[in-house]
């Protein structure tokens, strides 16, 4: 026989609505991966403010705390009523920062033909490193700029039945562009697996000197989350983000709760 629920201690059923709050959190970021409402969040606070990044386990904590707060608005007058009460806080999330899935990037199959232009020389630097440069009238009369892309791991933490996903970001127009699993793969010799990606992105008018200030956010599981970014300074030759990914046995949405993300 149940007790009257008029008798059910107050602190029963705060304790009752933290922990819906929290399973619902974990239950956010485990299934929903990038589109996670918490993440959204997370990104949307982290574009507010100045100099202070909140990550996402900070505010997956703060939502827990809210959860116990929605009893005063609400009164649950059970245990029962609190769980439900403190797992619905994730309903108001995603409500408030819906996910705006972003376009995927435009791959180019070929960087030296196939839609790109042929570069008109290389340029070398440092190391032996050489970078095919483009014809700057061109460039800036197209308002475009090369980029390549490459993600690079040992492949002995490679799972075949992984799915890469990504992000690529341009700080001054705000745009955003998601990355499949759909690039040029190759391996090395020295057990590497890779993926290319090549594409344009338009450049902007100069902000502090640069035309495109990019950032790439890669995750696969078995690996840390990996991370580049690339300031365009200069146009005419093609911009190269490298992002190097170590194995890791951390699961991908535990990586994310010690995230900032910001895009």
């Amino acid at each position: 026989m149940s007790e009257p629920i008029e008798d059910r201690p107050a602190a029963a059923v705060a304790l009752s609505s933290a922990i819906g709050g929290l399973i619902a959190v974990l239950a956010d970021l485990v299934q929903k991966e990038q589109a996670s409402a918490i993440v959204q969040l997370t990104t949307v606070i982290n574009q507010f403010s100045e100099g202070f990044a909140v990550p996402v386990g900070g505010v997956g904590l703060l939502l827990v705390v809210l959860a116990v707060g929605m009893n005063f608005v609400l009164q649950p007058r059970n245990r029962l009523a609190g769980f439900y009460t403190g797992a619905s806080i994730i309903t108001v999330v995603m409500t408030g920062v819906p996910y705006d899935r972003p376009p995927p990037i435009d791959v180019i199959e070929d960087l030296s033909g196939g839609g790109m232009e042929q570069p008109a020389a290389f340029q070398t630097y440092p190391h032996g490193i050489r970078k095919p440069v483009y014809p700057v009238e061109k460039v800036q009369q197209d308002g475009r700029i090369p980029v390549v892309v490459t993600i690079s791991g040992p492949a002995d933490a490679w799972d075949p039945d992984a799915v890469l996903t990504g992000k690529l970001h341009e700080k001054i127009s705000g745009r955003t562009w998601e990355l499949h699993q759909n690039a040029a793969t190759r391996r090395s010799a020295d057990g590497d697996v890779s993926f290319v990606y090549r594409f344009y992105v338009d450049a902007n008018e100069r902000v502090n000197g640069a035309y495109a200030y990019l950032y790439v956010r890669v995750e696969v599981p078995g690996y840390g989350i990996g991370k580049a970014k690339q300031e365009v300074r200069r146009l005419g030759e093609t911009v190269e983000l490298n992002v190097r990914l170590r194995p890791s046995a951390v699961p991908i949405w535990l990586q994310r709760t010690m995230e900032s993300p910001d895009f």
